[in-house]
């Protein structure tokens, strides 16, 4: 535990300079990222941010799973 606060300041750090690479180059950047980040937070956490109920850890990973497959389903789909 002890490293754990300067290896997440490296890992920040590799996100903001690649975020900052990519801006420069007109592909996406950081508020991108959060924004995705974000939705899918939600999207996969639908006990936590949305309607349904999870009464146990084992209801709560399988929303989490439902929504991953889901997830596939339409990308797979195009």
């Amino acid at each position: 535990m002890e490293n754990l606060r300067e290896e997440l300041g490296d890992l920040l750090w590799a996100i903001v300079f690649t975020a900052n690479i990519s801006r420069e180059k007109h592909l996406f950047d950081i508020e991108d990222i959060l924004r995705d980040a974000r939705a899918k937070m939600i999207r996969r956490h639908p006990h936590v941010f949305g309607d349904a109920r999870a009464g146990s850890p084992e209801e709560a990973m399988w929303h989490f799973q439902d929504a991953k497959e889901r997830e596939k389903h339409a990308m797979a789909k195009g």
